[in-house]
């Protein structure tokens, strides 16, 4: 099958090349990790973290700035893709983009298949196949905290977006209980947070004082 080389605007005779350079390939701790960068012209355009399963053919990936701050994702942009965008899952959200071509959609293509049986006569559901691939993602999502850790990123809060149940066309209560509630673990874990005297900790271990609270006793914070 062909790739896209490039994709070449031509407005009112002005003429715009979009085109992606050569993935760098990074490691910290471990972890092996991509660099992708879309380029209009010749300046960099957009900048990608991307973190991939081979086994199961599944990658998550975030935005980042030439600073290493995650860019926000839109909350009209599609974060579900199988090889191209499902448009109109956006009500999906995610703090990541994620991508599997072992994805099973809806029939329109605006959703992932998540309600029912995970099995049946012995074999994977779409609905079994769906939910595996998400819990896949899990392992990403903790590894690509890992990495704006070490790049020193300053706006990690931005990994909580969809941390809270948002859609409801599906079984909301394995989506709560499996997907998101491991999500906020991992982040809770991972994501260190500053005190009010620069000191860091860890989110699971940071208290967020109510302004009620006696100055007297604000130091212990």
């Amino acid at each position: 099958c062909p790739q896209i080389e490039f994709v070449e605007l031509n407005e009112n005779g002005i003429q715009t090349k979009y085109y992606a350079a050569k993935p760098i390939k990074k490691k910290v701790n471990g972890i092996t990790y991509f660099i992708y960068e879309i380029y209009k012209n010749k300046e960099v355009y957009q900048r990608f973290i991307v973190l991939r399963n081979n086994e199961h053919e599944i990658n998550i990936s975030i935005q980042i700035d030439e600073n290493g701050m995650i860019v926000p994702i839109n909350d009209n942009f599609e974060n579900i893709s199988v090889s191209f965008p499902l448009v109109g899952s956006s009500s999906h959200i995610l703090p990541f983009y994620i991508n599997s071509s072992n994805f099973e959609p809806s029939t329109e293509r605006n959703a992932l298949i998540l309600n029912g049986k995970e099995m049946l006569n012995g074999k994977p559901t779409n609905t079994g196949k769906n939910r595996f691939l998400l819990l896949k993602s899990v392992d990403l999502y903790g590894e690509l905290i890992t990495i704006l850790n070490s790049i020193k990123c300053q706006n990690i809060y931005e990994l909580s977006r969809g941390l809270s149940l948002s859609y409801s066309t599906f079984d909301n209560k394995w989506y709560q209980t499996n997907f998101l509630k491991s999500m906020k673990e991992i982040l809770a874990s991972n994501a260190f947070v500053s005190t009010a005297f620069g000191k860091k900790v860890i989110l699971k271990d940071a208290f967020f004082p109510s302004i009620s609270i006696d100055d007297k006793i604000l130091p212990q914070f």
